[in-house]
């Protein structure tokens, strides 16, 4: 993640905080988005930040 600490720092600190139950990240195409949920997903689970643990759920294929 070159150049992405700022974002996986925030991104950390909003999934340790208790009162946060989903997170929906969004932005335009190409630009990270789901390496940076992954590996924010994989270090909260790794540091066990949240007792149930992370998880990434994929709505990309999600129409209506």
């Amino acid at each position: 993640l070159i150049g992405r600490k700022s974002d996986l720092h925030s991104l950390l600190k909003e999934i340790s905080n208790i009162k946060v139950k989903m997170i929906c990240i969004m932005g335009n195409q190409g630009v990270g988005k789901t390496r940076l949920v992954k590996e924010a997903a994989h270090y909260s689970n790794m540091r066990r930040l949240i007792t149930d643990g992370v998880y990434y759920l994929d709505f990309s294929d999600v129409t209506t």
